[in-house]
């Protein structure tokens, strides 16, 4: 999105996840030979795998960079829903950083920001 108030950058992402069988295979699926009481042997198909969405907000001051996200994941409806590797439909995730800039060019290039 760019630029809004203050100078904070703003980034806002949502919609469908989708991967292809072998994809699938390697995270969700359980091999007969390691197949156990409590983990039966699954076969994993491509195609939907769930969604997410993603706020992020950045600004820099001066030499410092600052930065923060929130993401929210759902495998609500995923080929690979019914996974026994599968334990939880949903994830909240966030983060927070800080950067410094230790050097710049001396030459800089004419933005239009």
């Amino acid at each position: 999105m760019g630029g809004v108030a203050g100078g904070w950058n703003l980034g806002l992402l949502t919609g469908p996840l989708f991967a292809d069988r072998k994809y699938h295979e390697h995270f969700y699926s359980v091999d007969a030979a390691y197949a156990t009481p409590e983990r039966p042997a699954y076969q994993a198909h491509g195609g939907y795998a769930g969604w997410q969405a993603l706020a992020a907000t950045s600004r820099r001051f001066g030499n410092t960079w600052v930065g923060a996200f929130l993401r929210y994941d759902s495998l609500r409806g995923a080929a690979f829903e019914d996974s026994p590797l599968v334990r939880r439909h949903s994830a909240l995730t966030m983060g927070f950083g800080v950067s410094w800039i230790l050097a710049t060019s001396s030459e800089f290039v004419a933005s239009s920001d």
